[in-house]
């Protein structure tokens, strides 16, 4: 029985190192494309009537004079950025994945971070889309300027996995304690 363990325990650890190497170029691709693809749409955003739609709020007045989209990618890079930092700490946590550290002190740190991230992006992401109804009204004649203040399902997502990715990482630590008190106890 004990080798029927060791050889399931081997196997996991396998499809546990594949998955994270795999897992970990996906992120890369993705640290690229986030800023990327938010430059270029903000660039082209008076070329894509169909993106405009999904974009932007109804009361945008098009076509955008290039300050204007120039100060709209400014706004978004801010949660791009915060994203970027989240994937960065993803693919350090899939590293050590990947070297077979588990339940690490190192691997709790990355959740920490990780949850952080994700509360602090919810957050943003409240701020970043009234910051952006003014930047995009500034361009309006006088008296047509406008600020929003909206809570999406997005913004609300982010702060309940946020707070429930702290709390893995809270019972993770106190995991990492007990492994700790076991591997010392004769």
């Amino acid at each position: 029985m004990e080798i029927s363990h060791t050889t399931d325990a081997n196997k996991n650890m396998d499809l546990i190192r594949k998955s994270s190497r795999r897992i970990i170029w996906t992120l890369y691709i993705w640290r690229g494309v986030i800023p990327l693809a938010t430059c270029l749409i903000w660039l082209f955003i008076n070329k894509l009537p169909w993106m405009t739609q999904e974009i932007l709020p109804d009361f945008v007045q098009l076509p955008l004079p290039l300050p204007i989209r120039l100060a709209g990618l400014a706004v978004t890079m801010i949660p791009a950025g915060i994203m970027i930092y989240g994937i960065t700490t993803l693919i350090q946590l899939f590293r050590l994945y990947q070297c077979g550290k588990i339940f690490q002190s190192e691997n709790v740190g990355c959740l920490k971070r990780l949850s952080g991230t994700i509360l602090v992006l919810g957050v943003t992401g409240i701020i970043t889309n009234s910051l952006l109804s003014v930047v995009l009204t500034l361009h309006h004649p006088p008296g047509k300027h406008m600020i929003t203040f909206s809570i999406t399902d997005k913004d609300i997502t982010l702060l309940i996995l946020g707070y429930v990715l702290m709390t893995i990482a809270r019972v993770m630590q106190e995991g990492c304690r007990l492994q700790k008190e076991q591997s010392l106890t004769v």
